[in-house]
């Protein structure tokens, strides 16, 4: 309906709810209806108001507006007045009473919301509000997300036709591959038929092992080795068992150490069977890799007992060999020396033969001098010495001879007294550590002690000799001042000699070669001093020891058997001339000799015993003389030009056989077994004492027949 409100005609809306009603005006202007509701004309309607013109929300979502309006003119409360809502174009909404406006459920997009108010007087507002409402569609309703989604669904589609087309290629592959399956399967089969086969034809055991050392496969040697028939026996631990207890531990864990270690492992021992017999072997291991992943072991064992025995025979061989070589090293050592010794035995022979033609005038002409001066005590004991050191020196040229020649000494042991022998040695070497040491600037003396006076069987020349040398080493190995002390004493069976020194000593290479012959520490040494004492005192039964330190002196120890008699009051035989004296004045000797020197001396020592004497030169000259003359005694060298002594030896025989013949040389027995033999050997130089008793045995046998 309308009403005019003064101004002009407005329109008022009533509710339908109101049904039929009947209206009429009063005279103020006011419209009643059915005569109780009083409806004010209003010249201005209500005007609505909403706080924001624009709303944004997500679809499924809602958002609440505050809905204001104001009526200037009827002023009602803001609680009495009602809206309508109109939706973009949809139908407007009944007026309620309502101070929120809630949208949602709305499709998503952009809308247009538009709202009127009205009063209590059904004044309805001629302006409409409006907002702008977008709804934020979901995000798969958003274009982005199609795109993204139909081109997801179009590779996804594409996909599942690859994956189609891939699927009947894998089915084809799985085909192809159970066909290869088979195929390689039945060449696995062939090919471990034929590793078995390779591996049973091997001349050494072969076994896979795991990591941790159980045996998975063997083969028939690695059975065979262990005595077993059956492979079952070896698998697992099976030939660990068989190892022997005492190197069991060790063979295995050093495996595991290499398969941890992921290296080649190499061990050697015995397995005991299952009869207890031992069988030795070695065994290699290399480790086996899928991938760079350890997977376990192929090892190889060789058989080595008979290696082993054969080697243990080989060195036991090898010992005796060695032995062998060395005795046969050694006695070719002794067979150069022996060459050696054979070329230096002729040489000294010949040497000796020389020095004793010159010392046997000596010693006669000595001889000689103590038969004349008597009378001169001095004088004679200085002409006992000279005899006494010529007599040491022949018996050292013969000793010399032997030592080459291998040939023992002749000379008879006889009771000596130990420190007489000692102090002679000490008086003949005085010159030599006395004199010669202070020209050298040194000083040197010598000090003797004897504990008791033991005699001694020996020879004493050549006991002499060796105190003598033993003097002069320690002379020498003294360098500036010291003492030589030598103590003599006795123990039981045997007499001692101690020479110390107080010098430069021997190291210990030089003091376990010192007794070797030809070996010398000193410069101008032969080599045979140390060696030649030892021999003498070896064959007179005795001892030598040596015992010596660098800086601290040297000391000698020598040991010789006592005699169960007692030493004479002179161990030399008495050379008085007057006492020598008992061939008859009429007896003639014939005596042979190229040397004047000799001839004149010992004829001289002949005429002294008062004995006849003639002279040859030479071999044809005493024949001559035997023509001529009757002797009951020839005297007669070896060595003669011309006729030598055995050649006159014969000639003898066949001419006078009666007559004897004495060869007087210094060879060692010159005349050959093949040759007539003569009566007696004398061996030059001799001292009186032999000539004499020589010449005197051959004169009294004479006389007796």
């Amino acid at each position: 309906m309308f009403r005019f409100d003064g101004a002009g005609f407005r329109r008022l809306d009533l509710p339908i709810s109101l049904g039929r009603r009947s209206l009429h005006r009063d005279l103020t202007g006011r419209i009643w209806i059915d005569g109780r509701h009083c409806l004010y004309p209003s010249a201005k309607p209500p005007r609505t108001r909403i706080e924001e013109d624009a709303v944004s929300f997500a679809h499924n979502g809602r958002s609440v507006l505050p809905l204001r309006a104001v009526d200037a003119w009827n002023r009602t409360p803001d609680a009495k007045l009602s809206y309508s809502i109109q939706i973009d174009d949809e139908p407007w909404t009944p007026f309620q009473e309502q101070r929120l406006l809630v949208l949602e459920d709305l499709p998503p997009g952009d809308h247009t919301v538009r709202v009127r108010a009205r009063d209590q007087d059904f004044n309805v507002s001629t302006a409409e509000h409006t907002v702008s409402v977008s709804v934020v569609p979901p995000f798969w309703q958003s274009t982005l997300f199609i795109g993204l989604c139909s081109a997801a669904a179009a590779i996804v589609i594409g996909q599942a036709f690859r994956l189609m087309h891939r699927g009947r290629e894998l089915r084809r592959s799985h085909q192809s591959l159970e066909i290869a399956q088979s195929r390689l399967e039945g060449q696995f089969a062939e090919k471990s038929e034929q590793f078995r086969a390779v591996c049973d034809c091997s001349p050494v055991g072969i076994f896979v092992a795991d990591q941790s050392a159980q045996v998975i496969y063997s083969n028939r040697k690695m059975q065979d080795i262990l005595g077993e028939s059956d492979e079952s026996a070896l698998l697992g631990d099976g030939w660990a068992r068989a190892l022997d207890p005492e190197e069991r531990t060790q063979v295995i864990q050093g495996l595991r150490n290499a398969a941890a270690q992921e290296k080649g492992f190499e061990s050697s021992g015995r397995f005991v069977r299952s009869d207890g017999t031992h069988v030795w072997f070695e065994m290699m291991a290399e480790c086996i890799q899928h991938h760079g992943d350890m997977q376990g072991f192929v090892c190889a064992v060789e058989d080595v007992t008979d290696r082993r025995t054969a080697e243990t025979d080989l060195r036991s061989s090898n010992a005796k060999l060695t032995e062998t070589l060395e005795q046969l090293q050694h006695a070719q050592e002794l067979a150069i020396r022996s060459e050696r010794l054979g070329a230096l035995g002729q040489m000294a022979a010949g040497v000796a033969h020389d020095i004793n033609n010159a010392l046997s005038p000596l010693l006669t002409y000595a001889e000689l001098l103590s038969g004349e001066i008597a009378e001169n005590k001095g004088a004679e004991r200085l002409a006992e010495l000279i005899r006494l050191q010529v007599g040491d020196m022949a018996s050292t040229v013969r000793r010399l001879d032997h030592f080459y020649k291998e040939s023992p000494d002749h000379e008879e042991l006889i009771s000596a007294d130990l420190a007489e022998l000692v102090h002679q040695s000490v008086d003949l070497t005085r010159p030599k550590w006395e004199d010669t040491s202070v020209s050298e600037g040194k000083t040197v003396s010598v000090k003797v002690v004897a504990s008791d006076a033991p005699v001694v069987l020996a020879v004493p020349s050549q006991i002499r000799s060796v105190l003598t040398n033993l003097i002069f080493n320690s002379a020498d190995a003294i360098e500036t001042t010291g003492t030589i002390q030598i103590l003599i004493s006795s123990n039981g069976d045997f007499a001692r000699v101690e020479v110390t020194d107080d010098g430069q000593g021997m190291s210990q290479e030089i003091l376990h070669r010192c007794l070797e012959p030809f070996y010398t520490s000193k410069i101008k040494g032969s080599g045979l001093g140390l060696s030649e004492c030892h021999g003498i005192i070896r064959q007179h039964g005795g001892t030598i020891n040596v015992t010596s330190e660098p800086r601290k002196g040297t000391t000698v120890t020598l040991t010789l058997p006592l005699s169960r008699t007692p030493a004479p009051l002179n161990t030399e035989p008495e050379n008085s001339i007057a006492t020598q004296q008992r061939a008859a004045s009429e007896a003639c000797i014939l005596y042979v000799d190229d040397n004047e020197s000799v001839r004149r001396s010992t004829s001289r020592l002949l005429e002294s015993l008062g004995m006849q004497v003639a002279i040859a030169s030479d071999g044809e000259e005493a024949l001559q003389h035997l023509k001529e003359a009757e002797f009951q005694l020839v005297l007669s060298d070896y060595g003669l030009p011309g006729i030598n002594g055995g050649e006159l030896l014969q000639e003898i025989r066949r001419g006078w056989p009666e007559l004897p013949v004495v060869i007087v040389s210094g060879w060692s027995n010159p005349v050959p077994d093949h040759l007539p033999q003569p009566d007696a050997y004398l061996k030059k130089p001799f001292q009186l004492a032999q000539l004499s008793d020589l010449v005197n045995s051959f004169l009294s046998s004479e006389d007796a027949l």
